[in-house]
């Protein structure tokens, strides 16, 4: 017995056609028409690195492909502003471009202070670049963001909290892996990790000693640590240096890292008066002394 073809019902060829104008929409849309709507989506590169008119590629979507933890610099626990998450600076605080070394502008650091003497500094990049922390981090970055916080070195050997070294004490203070468009470091200015000496940690045994590990340890602190390798007060110094690096990558529209792009290595661009060394010049003394 032979059985006749069901004609579709008046429904369904609603839904086909629906479906086929969608598609011709799609695909006669130029490049970029879709588009996330968020800060970071509405930031660009100086110079820009995104041909005008168009889009730049992680926001060239309709969904969000790479979901960072900081939201787009939407979430204020994990982009920390004045003003955001009840912060309050004490005095002024220093807003300076981050920079590659061919001088392009694709980011910015924040610097500011809280009575509670507490130090933040904000990495933000710009569209199309973002910060890979932890196993996303790339394989030829070192870090994906350090600051080294500390009295000024050219202070060594007449002050016993001068340092020699160069190095960031405090790296990757990421709340978690992943991919990041912003994210704040904080230190604490009464006991601050010395960089000659130590390196901030998370390990539960560097808790009892501000989070510093002796260098050279296995991230160990408790007591031994504490008379090794013991955190500094620069909460009464006239100044203190602040010095900050990161690596970010470009991305395209799938969030994936730009083949065609590199990591770079992103720097504070700072004005003479804000120059201590190659270092941010900065006054704890802001919420007083």
């Amino acid at each position: 017995m032979q059985h006749r073809a069901q004609r579709p019902s008046r429904g369904q060829w609603r839904l086909s056609a629906a479906l086929i104008l969608l598609l011709a929409l799609a695909i006669s849309q130029p490049r970029g028409a879709y588009s996330l709507t968020n800060p970071y989506c509405q930031s660009s590169a100086d110079p820009p690195v995104t041909p005008p008119g168009e889009v730049c590629d992680p926001c060239r979507a309709v969904t969000d492909k790479c979901r960072p933890v900081d939201e787009y610099w939407r979430n204020a626990e994990v982009c920390m502003l004045p003003g955001t998450n009840g912060l309050t600076a004490c005095g002024s605080p220093v807003v300076v471009p981050l920079t590659t070394p061919d001088g392009i502008s694709v980011g910015q650091m924040s610097v500011f202070q809280t009575e509670h003497w507490t130090l933040y500094v904000t990495f933000q990049v710009f569209c199309p670049f973002a910060l890979r922390a932890g196993s996303l981090l790339p394989s030829s970055a070192p870090h994906t963001a350090g600051i080294r916080v500390w009295q000024p070195s050219a202070a060594a050997g007449t002050d016993p909290l001068a340092a020699a070294s160069q190095e960031p004490q405090y790296t990757d203070m990421f709340p978690e892996a992943g991919t990041y468009t912003c994210a704040t470091f904080f230190v604490d200015l009464a006991r601050v990790c010395n960089p000659d000496t130590s390196i901030f940690t998370y390990s539960a045994g560097a808790q009892a000693n501000a989070g510093c590990a002796c260098l050279g340890s296995s991230g160990g602190g408790g007591s031994a640590a504490r008379l090794l390798c013991p955190p500094g007060d620069l909460r009464n110094r006239e100044f203190i240096e602040i010095a900050a690096t990161a690596y970010a990558v470009t991305v395209d529209s799938s969030c994936r890292d730009d083949p065609a792009g590199q990591t770079v290595q992103l720097v504070p661009l700072l004005e003479s008066s804000q120059i201590s060394g190659a270092s941010l010049k900065w006054s704890p003394r802001a919420c007083g002394v």
